[in-house]
Formats: C-alpha cells, sequence, structure tokens
C-alpha cells in the first residue's frame, strides 16, 4: 500500500519534472511512510529520485528500529558524521543530473542548505498541493479503516451508561 502511494508520488514528480523530492516528517510523511518519525533538529526525510524511481528514508541511527519496521529502503547516520555522507551516496547513486527539488513548504532552511551543500544549485519546487490533493482522495483501505472508526464510536455511543454516574 505504502510503495503504490510512493509510486503515484513519482509518476506525478515526473509529470512536473521534478528531478528529486524531499519528504520531511510531519503529515505527508507519515501518509507516504505509514509511520510518524520525528527526527526534531536532526535531518530526516523521504528521498525520491526521479531518474531511477528510487527512496529511501534518510535518518538518524536512533531511528533505525522505526525506520526498519516501515519495510521502506533506508539508510541511516550517526551523529558524529552528521546526514551529509548519506545522503551524497544515494544521490549519486540514483539521482543523476538534479535541476529541479520538490520540498514541501515546511521543510525548514536547514534542509534547503543541507541539499545545497550535497547538490549544489537547484531550483526548488513547492510540492505541498500535490501532496495535498493526493491525501485528500481516500483508496480502499483508507475507506474501510474510516468505516471501522465510525463503526467503533457508534458502539461507544450506544453502551449502556456506567452505574457510577447515576448518583
Amino acid at each position: 500500500m505504502l510503495s503504490s502511494r510512493i509510486n503515484k508520488l513519482i509518476n506525478e514528480l515526473g509529470r512536473l519534472s521534478v528531478d528529486l523530492a524531499v519528504i520531511v516528517p510531519g503529515p505527508n510523511f507519515r501518509y507516504l511512510v505509514g509511520s510518524y518519525i520525528e527526527t526534531f533538529e536532526r535531518f530526516g526525510a523521504l528521498i525520491i529520485c526521479m531518474n531511477n524511481g528510487a527512496y529511501a528514508l534518510i535518518l538518524p541511527r536512533l531511528d533505525e528500529g522505526k525506520a526498519r519496521a516501515t519495510g521502506l529502503p533506508y539508510i541511516v547516520y550517526g551523529d558524529e558524521e552528521g546526514p551529509l555522507g548519506a545522503i551524497r551516496a544515494f544521490v549519486t547513486n540514483n539521482c543523476g543530473v538534479v535541476r529541479r527539488v520538490g520540498l514541501e513548504g515546511r521543510a525548514t532552511l536547514n534542509y534547503l542548505w543541507t541539499m545545497r551543500k550535497v547538490i549544489g544549485e537547484f531550483n526548488d519546487y513547492p510540492v505541498d498541493d500535490l501532496l495535498m490533493s493526493m491525501r485528500i482522495s481516500k483508496d480502499d483501505d483508507e475507506l474501510r479503516s474510516i468505516e471501522r472508526a465510525v463503526r467503533a464510536i457508534e458502539n461507544g455511543i450506544r453502551l449502556p451508561v456506567s452505574p457510577l454516574s447515576q448518583g
């Protein structure tokens, strides 16, 4: 399911002539990765290369267990070396020439500067609207989850009143 969401994003990014996308922890990351991973001040992202459709999570070593649990490809880095080597290795092996990078508006300047240290100059392209349009359309799994949640709420409302609440 998650890889189909990532593949759909790859198709859409290709139409926008984006060479590489950086999705940072937050709602879009969770939608694509299936997990909430907060890296706080450390670099953490789902990086997608359009050249060959490769993608990987780049995360601090502290989050390796969470990365493994997603089932997605990942690269971890330690605090002592920082993320540049991990990002550079992935980009060099997968992305080819990068001229246009898709970034979310929630990506901090640190993400922009980090990617520029790896790639050099590039044009950034906002991908927020694209990701929002993907999240707004619900697939069958999401619709079933919503139906289960509604049924659970309805069942909870029908429960008898507890004797403790009756004075």
